[in-house]
């Protein structure tokens, strides 16, 4: 016998609110999407930014369509 889990979220998109996907600030922290990830301001972030080493270590990527560094 199958289970059925139905899952009862609700979407928002946001922008980030400097319009950047995220410089490493040199200590750890990050701006833009990368920054609302590492502080947990949102849950998933999707954009088109390639995942650098320093990116990687702050925000988990699902599927990186590029890797440089």
């Amino acid at each position: 016998m199958s289970k059925v889990i139905v899952a009862n979220f609700r979407s928002i998109f946001l922008e980030s609110p400097d319009g950047r996907y995220g410089s490493d600030y040199g200590n750890g922290s990050f701006d833009g999407v990368i920054g609302m990830l590492q502080r947990k301001e949102v849950m998933v972030g999707i954009n088109g930014f390639l995942v650098s080493a320093t990116r990687a270590k702050a925000a988990d990527p699902l599927v990186p369509l590029g890797f440089f560094g």
